[in-house]
């Protein structure tokens, strides 16, 4: 009973134990180092015609090309069953317009994205939707498929700072603290300019309602003003 509680330990002590990386294995169907394709151990498993089994009765080192072959699908989406590499800019991986990919053959073969490498610079005809960030994140795309740099001191931000900063909102508080009757004025002169500029619409825009009035003409109302009213 003893020697089988031994044995017991021994095989848990060794299972337990951190397996050591080995480099690569050729066989596996992973193409690692030094493998320039890898579609099995055994030629009868090996369904790639590129490619040269581990264990192979041409005698051939394994995890090869074989001689008429240019490339391996099993190193890549870039070659098709024949052994040939796919032509430039063929989608390899598709996951929608921004993250779209294609196969650049620079002495790689591998389905590189778009974008990431100097190559896809060329390639004049594959474009961002607007809105898309460009020139790395410093830009977006127009509907002209321009990068427009962000520009952060633009006017829409100092407007933005102006009437909502925290300068002009202490001043407004500061005003209406001190001068209560000139604030009231002064909103009171800024909700009728806001009722006026929106009667000058109203007045102007066609309609088709029959029950109401024709808009008026732009013209008419520079001669008699009143008639807005």
């Amino acid at each position: 009973m003893e020697l089988y509680q031994l044995t017991s330990w021994l095989v848990y002590s060794v299972a337990q134990q951190p397996a050591e990386d080995s480099g690569p294995i050729c066989g596996n169907t992973l193409v690692e180092a030094n493998e320039t394709c890898d579609c099995g151990y055994l030629e009868s498993e090996c369904q790639d015609k590129c490619c040269y089994a581990r264990k192979n009765s041409a005698g051939q080192r394994g995890c090869t090309l074989k001689a008429s072959a240019k490339c391996s699908p099993t190193a890549g989406p870039c070659c098709d069953r024949d052994c040939n590499p796919l032509d430039n800019k063929t989608m390899c991986s598709p996951e929608g317009f921004c993250t779209e990919q294609g196969c650049f053959l620079y002495g790689t073969g591998g389905c590189q994205p778009i974008g990431e490498f100097e190559q896809t610079k060329s390639l004049r005809n594959l474009r961002l939707q607007p809105g898309s960030p460009c020139n790395g994140l410093k830009g977006y795309c127009d509907v002209f498929h321009k990068c427009r740099d962000i520009d952060e001191e633009g006017p829409l931000t100092r407007l933005q700072r102006i009437f909502f900063g925290s300068q002009s909102i202490g001043a407004i508080r500061d005003l209406i603290t001190k001068h209560p009757t000139v604030a009231g004025i002064i909103f009171l002169v800024f909700l009728s300019f806001l009722v006026l500029l929106f009667r000058c619409f109203a007045v102007h825009t066609p309609t088709s309602n029959p029950h109401k009035k024709q808009a008026q003409k732009l013209r008419n109302t520079m001669k008699h003003p009143m008639n807005i009213f």
